[in-house]
């Protein structure tokens, strides 16, 4: 089998490239289409009940020119290295295509040190019609008839590169390593769906509720340890910011299961706090001591902060806080 003037080399899933690009050499430059070999476009493919592989083989050994359409497909194709490699072998006119996103950098092995043109290039184009012509000695068509052409192209190769996605190859390394990262990926999903299942309860949960106590309560709960002890914590100190430090004593004492004996205060000054906190109703001071008033709400919001937190220290949970702080005592 005689081989035909043009091989064009592409992948089979560029198909679609390449039509285009044969519908320029025919209508653009005014190439037949008899002397054009393409193995994915009926008429200029393999005849029917002939060997594949002879047949290619017969076509790359004497074409007078090889159009080659670089794309990620084609250096992933080993039919494609294989006409690749044919073409250098044997010196035949090789007209490579860089199809986008490729650039020179791309260009690999036997096209290393040739001559690249851009398919999205219009001075490109012009120098391959140039070749063509020269080549295969044909008249060509009038220059108006090509730029209306070429325009043509370009606007289809535009259109074709909006929606062409390369597909790269992938090793067994390369596999591996994604399929660990997806896996990675929907552990992390499930712990996610996990966490806003726990959140849209907690959600529920606080819109059902009445006080600020039940809500501290509820977002404590839903966090982890370290979390549980710096909000308690910070709950106690903020409940009693506002209150005079002889009302934090007595919390203190109450605390211990004792109150401030007030014949041991011995300071002029702490009578004069004492008889300002029994006034503004924080807490109640006779000859047998202090005690708080638990009803004054700022006291019962700091009794609540620091009953909570006392909870916390009690519970078994506080032994994982220790563990760390055993550790590393410098730990924040």
């Amino acid at each position: 089998m005689t081989s035909k003037p043009i091989f064009i080399s592409h992948a089979i899933l560029n198909k679609d490239l390449a039509d285009i690009l044969v519908d320029l050499f025919e209508t653009g430059i005014g190439v037949d289409d008899s002397q054009i070999f393409c193995s994915s476009l009926e008429g200029m493919n393999i005849p029917s009940g002939v060997d594949f592989v002879q047949f290619i083989k017969s076509q790359i050994e004497k074409p007078k020119i090889v159009v080659m359409l670089l794309t990620k497909e084609y250096f992933n194709s080993p039919f494609c290295l294989c006409e690749l490699g044919a073409s250098w072998a044997m010196s035949h006119k090789m007209i490579p295509l860089l199809v986008p996103p490729l650039d020179y950098k791309d260009a690999k092995a036997v096209l290393l040190g040739k001559q690249l043109l851009k398919i999205n290039d219009k001075d490109h184009l012009n120098q391959m019609t140039d070749e063509v012509i020269k080549i295969l000695n044909i008249k060509g068509k009038k220059v108006a008839r090509w730029e209306s052409q070429r325009r043509k192209f370009l606007k289809g190769l535009k259109s074709y590169l909006k929606g062409y996605k390369p597909i790269f190859s992938v090793t067994e390394s390369n596999y591996n390593e994604l399929k660990e990262n997806y896996d990675d990926v929907l552990e992390e999903l499930e712990l996610c769906e996990d966490q806003k299942d726990d959140l849209e309860e907690t959600i529920e949960k606080l819109k059902k509720t009445k006080n600020k106590e039940e809500v501290n309560s509820i977002l404590v709960a839903h966090m982890d340890i370290f979390e549980q002890f710096e909000a308690l914590s910070q709950a106690a100190n903020e409940s009693m910011s506002g209150l005079p430090s002889v009302v934090k004593e007595a919390l203190f004492y109450h605390f211990r299961g004792d109150q401030i004996d007030a014949i041991g205060i011995g300071k002029e000054a702490l009578w004069d706090d004492l008889k300002d906190a029994d006034e503004d109703g924080y807490i109640e001071y006779n000859e047998e001591g202090v005690s708080l008033v638990e009803e004054n709400i700022e006291v019962e919001e700091a009794l609540h902060a620091l009953n909570e937190l006392q909870s916390f220290i009690n519970s078994d949970e506080i032994s994982e806080i220790e563990e760390l702080y055993k550790e590393n005592p410098n730990v924040a």
